[in-house]
């Protein structure tokens, strides 16, 4: 599946599929991360769908995923903040 783009809010969506790996991945994200990082379901989803299409994630709270290998971030200061 390519992405697409679309404009919401002033935010640009990727469309990708979830697939058994990612939730997997997830999976795995959260026991090595939850207790220490306070790592939660819905960010180890975005974290390990960006691996697994190896993507960069771009987040306004680079905080939840610092910690996380083979995680290409790039952090961002969201409007008015």
């Amino acid at each position: 599946m390519r992405p697409f783009s679309g404009k919401s809010s002033s935010r640009i969506h990727f469309r990708k599929s979830l697939s058994e790996s990612i939730g997997q991945r997830a999976a795995a994200l959260i026991e090595r991360h939850a207790l220490s990082d306070g790592l939660q379901l819905a960010d180890a989803l975005i974290a390990a769908t960006a691996i697994e299409y190896g993507e960069k994630l771009a987040t306004g709270n680079a905080r939840h995923f610092r910690s996380i290998r083979n995680l290409e971030l790039h952090a961002f200061k969201p409007r008015g903040a």
